[in-house]
């Protein structure tokens, strides 16, 4: 059961700034006596020419000051008398700030962000090498952001060049990343709380996504269902880039195109979580697109939720990290072995790593500020522990690349994961994103109605079971195509679907009655439409006929035509011969002339005899017409 939606004048919840005095407090405990810290904040980024991408304050800068603004350095100096909290920061600026914003400034940030002292970012270059000198450490994440690494070295080597002077430049250098990440990685009650809202927040997102999803529409236009949500709630933005991932995309472990159609008979596969006050939610479902699992998706479908079902068990303060995962592979391994995907003894699958083809990922990873959140996996090359106020993720998944020649057709194309956020308690564990279904019960339930509204699926009709588990469907039915689940309705379900079962039975058989009539008119029309075609055909192949006739005709007048004008050209030839020649061959010219002249009278006959036929085979053809 969905919680009530928070209402939107209600306050999200926040981290208070005596949680990050105490967190500075606490990392300047851990760190070596004379020594100081620095921690740079991230910088703006240009997205294209002149315009920046949106301002993201980085995670440890964020995590120990709480404050949003680029170009700024925090100076950690525990034991300093003139005060251990410095900041470095853009002054008030009234005209920027009329373009880009307001600004804090030095006063700012000694009013409301705890500082003890804080100084203009263009002094940097002076006040800081002052306070690097007789430091014997400097804790600082050098690799992160090279332009700012080159601006330490400068500092120390300043110091360096005046050593003749008595300057005493650091003599050495300790990752700051260890201690804050490990620090991160334990949640305070305030930041479980953000992640709580964080978690409802993605998890109304994903049913929603659910309830709007439907074969025909792109997988962007999903993707805005969702981030809708997240912004009307309060979210500032998706945590990650989100993959709505359907048919074989879902394949792709980071698809995140999502510009492809979604397919009737396709899996959607959406990987989505927003950011609250910058902490991370991360949801994984998988449902069918037109609410109906076929029998091959819920049959992987089942092996990855019993896996996830398994791995949840495993997570209890004093557990190691590794032992959820182990119980995704045992599961996942057994159940490609049932379903004839994989062949062989399960112990020696396991060893040989056969499901990687199908299971290339580990089960989880820490979540908090940022989604694949910091902390080591392995303490001294053993295992994390598991403890009270950690945050992990559980996604196990089953992937069949559409192209995989090794399985049979039937399983190509099927990408499933499923994802929940998880909080280690002090006596178990509590699954922050709960509120999202992912039993195929209550998919086929939540989206069965809209299925049934966009006329996909029959909700009637896919409700009775075979004696094999699987819903039967009739013959009749466009979706069967689609194989129905093998769960069974609830009893309190049962007569309301027979008693609609009975109604469309009734209307089916008034709706038939009316069908028949309805045939027999279209009949008779077909049988006029069928005459009237007939007689307009016959006109048409009449008058064709005709064409091709003159056609014919007028070729035949323009043979004879040209046969004449030759004839008449050889003449003249001849006769100039003639004139030429002896007085004897006067008398074979005659003759000549006397046989042309028979043999042209028999060709115009000829010619008369040919168009009084053709005449007459009009007179005919227009006789009958009549």
């Amino acid at each position: 059961m969905l919680k009530q939606r928070q209402s939107p004048s209600k306050a999200l919840p926040t981290i208070s700034k005596r949680e990050f005095s105490r967190r500075r407090e606490e990392l300047m405990e851990q760190m070596e006596t004379n020594s100081i810290a620095i921690l740079p904040s991230a910088s703006a980024v240009i997205r294209n020419r002149d315009a920046e991408f949106k301002y993201r304050q980085d995670s440890d800068f964020h995590y120990l000051t709480g404050f949003n603004e680029p170009d700024s350095v925090l100076v950690l100096i525990p034991g300093r008398q003139h005060g251990q909290c410095l900041f470095f920061c853009r002054e008030r600026d009234p005209e920027r700030e009329l373009w880009d914003g307001y600004r804090q400034g030095p006063e700012g940030l000694c009013n409301h962000f705890g500082a003890d002292d804080a100084f203009p970012i263009s002094d940097i270059d002076d006040i800081l090498p002052g306070l690097l000198e007789g430091r014997d450490r400097v804790y600082y994440s050098m690799g992160k952001r090279l332009e700012f690494d080159k601006r330490i070295m400068d500092w120390v080597n300043v110091l360096r060049a005046k050593a003749r002077s008595g300057a005493h430049p650091p003599g050495e250098f300790s990752d700051l990343d260890h201690i804050v990440h490990d620090m991160r990685l334990y949640k305070s009650a305030a930041e479980l709380r953000i992640m709580q809202q964080a978690a409802s927040i993605s998890a109304d997102a994903h049913t929603r996504a659910m309830k709007f999803c439907r074969p025909g529409m792109m997988e962007y236009q999903l993707e805005a269902e969702y981030l809708h949500e997240f912004a009307s709630r309060g979210a500032q933005a998706a945590a990650y880039n989100s993959i709505v991932g359907a048919g074989k995309n879902a394949c792709i472990l980071h698809y995140v195109e999502n510009n492809s159609m979604i397919q009737d008979g396709d899996l959607v596969l959406i990987d989505a979580g927003c950011e609250l006050n910058y902490y991370a939610a991360d949801i994984t479902r998988t449902f069918p697109a037109n609410g109906l699992f076929s029998r091959e998706q819920q049959a992987l479908y089942e092996v990855v939720l019993a896996s996830q079902q398994a791995a949840l068990e495993t997570i209890t303060p004093g557990g190691h990290w590794n032992q959820s995962h182990d119980a995704t592979v045992t599961v996942i391994t057994q159940g490609l072995l049932d379903l004839g995907i994989l062949q062989g003894e399960l112990t020696e699958l396991i060893e040989a790593e056969a499901y990687r083809p199908f299971y290339m990922h580990r089960a989880g990873h820490w979540l908090g500020m940022d989604v694949h959140d910091v902390g080591d996996y392995k303490v001294h090359d053993q295992w994390r522990v598991l403890e009270s106020g950690m945050v992990m993720t559980v996604e196990p998944g089953i992937y069949i690349a559409a192209d995989n020649q090794s399985v049979a057709a039937k399983w190509r194309g099927i990408g499933i994961r499923i994802e929940d956020d998880v909080a280690v308690t002090a006596t178990g564990h509590q699954v922050l994103t709960d509120e999202v279904i992912k039993s195929v019960d209550d998919i086929h339930q939540l989206m069965r109605p809209m299925a049934a509204k966009r006329g996909s699926i029959d909700p009637a009709q896919v409700d009775f079971i075979s004696d094999d588990g699987h819903h039967a469907v009739p013959e009749n039915n466009p979706a069967k195509t689609q194989t129905a689940s093998n769960s069974k309705p609830s009893d309190q379900a049962k007569p309301a679907l027979k008693a609609s079962v009975k109604k469309k039975s009734i209307a089916k058989k008034k709706t038939s009655a009316k069908k028949k009539t309805s045939a027999k008119k279209k009949i008779s029309i077909k049988k006029k439409l069928t005459t009237k075609k007939k007689a307009a055909v016959k006109r048409k192949t009449a008058v064709k006929k005709k064409a091709v006739a003159k056609k014919k005709t007028a070729a035949k007048k323009t043979v004879v035509k040209k046969k004449a004008a030759v004839k008449k050209k050889a003449v003249v030839k001849k006769k100039t011969a003639v004139k030429r020649k002896a007085a004897v061959k006067k008398k074979a010219v005659v003759k000549k002339k006397t046989a042309v002249k028979k043999k042209t009278a028999v060709k115009k006959k000829a010619a008369i005899k040919g168009r009084s036929k053709s005449s007459v085979k009009k007179r005919v053809k227009v006789k009958n017409k009549r």
